[in-house]
């Protein structure tokens, strides 16, 4: 006999979803005693001679891991610079720190000028990763969002934008003091006055602030939560013996053969019935008959009057 029976699994595990919580990882806001900005810009007509650079230190701490999921510098323009709408693209650098004969400084040159650093990225105007606001500050969107482990690293961006066309771009300062001085570079020595390797930007202009104006938004993924999967269930086919019916419908007609026995072992304690058509319980029709005077068998069916 073969059957097959249909097994309902019911699966529900408590399974550690990895659910991370966005947060603002550094906020550096603009200093509110110093409003001036500092030449951070790709020059683009004016060659790479001219390209100057700022870096700035932030810090993992132990146990963390960052991924960082946007970035906001803020800054300002002047020698006619309207928007940051007129900029060709955007980059952004991150380094390692070094301390290799020398001053702690970043481990990199942006722009193609040397090491790029452990992450970095371009993006053109107009790009949906980009978003420019309040004309002076940028926002990025990483399409490949770094991830960190705990250490100490230095952040570089700047917009590339013409400053024969359109001026000049820079950064602005924070009242916090976080770290390390933040650095700036001239690689290849065009304005005459600038370090060609990274070096105090207190050293080059007077401030009193040690920090630049950025944010970090993102998650450490090393910190997440956990939460229930619903259960789910599962239909499976177990096989079964060998049989000619193998559906839910034979099961069905063995039932009814079984109340046919059933009426069988009544039959066997009562007259039977004479009638063509068997009832299933063997006392309905003829019951009703002999009620109504309908029925005129000499052997009516148990409970009937027989007269």
């Amino acid at each position: 006999m073969r059957r097959a029976y249909l097994a309902a699994l019911a699966v529900g595990w408590l399974v550690p979803a990895m659910a991370f919580a966005q947060s603002i990882l550094v906020d550096q806001q603009p200093s509110v005693t110093n409003t001036e900005a500092y030449t951070d810009q790709d020059y683009a007509q004016l060659t790479n001679q001219m390209d100057t650079f700022i870096a700035d230190d932030f810090e993992v701490p132990a146990g963390q891991e960052w991924r960082i999921d946007a970035i906001v510098m803020y800054g300002d323009g002047w020698e006619g610079l309207e928007s940051l709408d007129d900029a060709d693209a955007f980059g952004c650098h991150i380094f390692n720190d070094t301390d290799f004969l020398g001053p702690h400084r970043p481990a990199g040159i942006p722009d193609n000028l040397g090491n790029p650093g452990v992450w970095h990225e371009m993006w053109s105007v107009g790009d949906g990763r980009v978003t420019v606001q309040n004309d002076y500050d940028f926002q990025f969107t990483p399409d490949a969002p770094p991830a960190l482990a705990a250490g100490h690293y230095w952040i570089s961006c700047f917009p590339k934008v013409s400053y024969i066309d359109h001026g000049a771009w820079g950064m602005r300062v924070s009242d916090t003091a976080f770290g390390y001085q933040t650095k700036i570079i001239n690689p290849l020595g065009g304005t005459g006055w600038l370090p060609t390797s990274w070096d105090d930007l207190g050293n080059y202009f007077a401030l009193e602030q040690t920090d630049m104006a950025f944010r970090l938004t993102g998650v450490d993924l090393l910190s997440t939560t956990t939460t229930t999967v619903p259960a789910t269930t599962t239909t499976t086919t177990i096989p079964g013996d060998d049989d000619d019916a193998d559906d839910d419908a034979d099961d069905d007609a063995d039932d009814d053969a079984v109340d046919d026995d059933l009426a069988d072992d009544d039959d066997d304690f009562n007259p039977p019935d004479d009638d063509v058509a068997d009832d299933d319980a063997g006392d309905g029709d003829d019951d009703d008959a002999s009620l109504t005077g309908g029925d005129d068998d000499d052997d009516d069916s148990s409970g009937g009057c027989g007269c």
